[in-house]
């Protein structure tokens, strides 16, 4: 019983710490390089998955990354 309970708050523990990694549009934009108009408008038109608190909109960093690895193209492809 008591290994149960260490693995629950493992479990606890990461999701806490996923949650601590949640990013706002400042740091969306901040990361991309775009406006945060820009960063509202890819969270909106759902380019970029969001966690929805209330009003606000959050960002997991590993949707951010999916993103930007699904919109990355090699050099090769423009010359096709």
């Amino acid at each position: 019983m008591y290994k149960g309970k260490k693995l629950q708050d493992k479990e606890v523990e990461d999701n806490v710490l996923r949650i601590n990694t949640l990013l706002n549009g400042r740091k969306v934009a901040e990361i991309l390089k775009i406006s945060r108009g820009m960063a509202y408008s890819l969270t909106l038109r759902g380019e970029i998955p969001t966690v929805r608190i209330r009003k606000c909109r959050r960002d997991k960093p590993v949707d951010l990354i999916k993103n930007i690895e699904s919109n990355t193209y090699s050099s090769d492809r423009y010359f096709e």
